[in-house]
């Protein structure tokens, strides 16, 4: 049997000069990991999967694996293909009487075929840009609480997103949309939750400004780690959005399903509303072309819904949804008001985002106004316990 390290030599790391790589078995696929150096390569990991000629296991129960020549040119060119600043070496393991080894502690680890217990870990797996990662879930909720809010933020306020983001994560990874069958969550926030790695800050700002932010943000959700919001012993569906004005919005007025926990509530915010304008000849040109041939748009009505959000425009006999009108004339929110006024249309528009549960500018002012986490969490999703979770009873 021959046992392989695959082994990084990352041209730009100081230290260490070599980054290795951890093999593990599952359901018939060999994942192979790069493992995870904090200080240097801060949240990153990359993640292939290959199928070996021949796996068994040794006395003791580790697993081995015998890679042919084909195999090992596949995973070169694998890592190649997903590491393109890396050099990639892979080599034989040998002991001093010349076997292979199973267990080396600077190359890679053999592990156990029975998989349960590493599966029952707190690493999840997150598409990027640059592949699957497989990273620990809070180092994952770091980078989207990082993403999410400022961290000029109050503190209470970042341990509620962060507890937020955890929830909605383990509530995605528990009721999958096929989107990304190859992994947990991904980093589109138009499909999971924003995200921003370390080294994208670093590109973005500079690396004491990333610094800062994942120290901050780190420190939240470490205060949080292992609690979720739950519902009926489950993770709720802990959506949350940037602002509201005055009252968060029901989810059945968004998604047309009601759910119990994500009702408009109050909210205890003062942002500044933002105004769009245009011609009468744009916003008729705007409403025909998506298929409102209205007459004389000058003659309408918005009718409003509890939340003080705009449901619906009638423009005589031809209505359209306030969801639609915000998606058609680019607004922030359906916290709107239409005037009519010297030949212009004028929105005047309150909030940012859908406005179902936490709003993340009303969570900073309960903060500041002495609520802690649990305080805000609770006001937003009514219903919900705040509930501490034990990772190996998830996945």
């Amino acid at each position: 049997m021959k046992i392989v390290t695959i082994e990084f030599n990352n041209k730009y790391l100081l230290f260490p000069p070599h980054i290795f790589i951890k093999i593990i078995y599952f359901g018939g696929y060999v994942i192979v990991m790069k493992l995870i150096d904090f200080i240097v390569s801060f949240f990153t990991s990359i993640v292939l999967i290959i199928t070996p000629q021949v796996f068994s296991s040794d006395s003791s129960g580790n697993l081995i694996f015998d890679f042919s020549g084909n195999d090992e040119v596949l995973i070169e060119t694998q890592l190649k293909q997903k590491s393109t600043n890396n050099e990639i070496f892979i080599k034989e393991n040998k002991n001093s009487s010349g076997q292979n080894d199973v267990l080396n502690s600077d190359g890679i680890e053999i592990l156990n075929p029975d998989i349960t217990e590493v599966l029952k870990s707190e690493e999840i797996k997150v598409l990027t840009a640059d592949g699957v990662c497989l990273m620990p879930l809070d180092d994952y909720i770091t980078c989207v609480t990082a993403a999410e809010m400022p961290i000029t933020f109050e503190k209470a306020a970042l341990e509620s997103q962060s507890v937020s983001a955890r929830t909605y994560t383990l509530y995605k990874m528990s009721h999958p949309s096929g989107t990304h069958p190859e992994a947990d969550v991904c980093t589109d926030y138009t499909c999971c939750c924003a995200y921003i790695s370390y080294n994208e800050a670093v590109s973005r700002w500079s690396e004491e400004t990333a610094d800062s932010i994942f120290k901050t943000i780190k420190e939240a959700v470490e205060n949080t780690s292992g609690l979720i919001l739950t519902y009926n012993g489950a993770a709720a569906c802990a959506v949350f959005h940037s602002s509201s004005a005055g009252y968060t919005e029901n989810a059945s007025s968004v998604w047309g399903n009601n759910v119990e926990y994500l009702q408009s509530v109050e909210t205890y915010e003062n942002t500044e509303p933002t105004s769009v304008e245009f011609t009468e000849d744009e916003f008729t040109a705007i409403l025909k072309d998506n298929g409102y041939d209205v007459l004389s748009p000058v003659i309408y009505k918005v009718v409003y819904n509890d939340s003080g959000r705009a449901a619906k425009i009638d423009f005589g006999d031809i209505s359209i949804s306030g969801i639609a009108a915000r998606k058609l004339f680019g607004l922030r929110s359906c916290s709107f008001t239409l005037d009519f006024d010297n030949g212009k249309f004028i929105f005047n528009v309150g909030g940012y985002g859908h406005g179902v549960g936490l709003s993340q500018y009303g969570a900073n002012e309960m903060a500041a106004r002495g609520y802690d986490f649990k305080n805000i969490l609770l006001h937003y999703y009514p219903g919900t316990e705040i509930t501490e979770i034990n990772y190996r009873d998830i996945f």
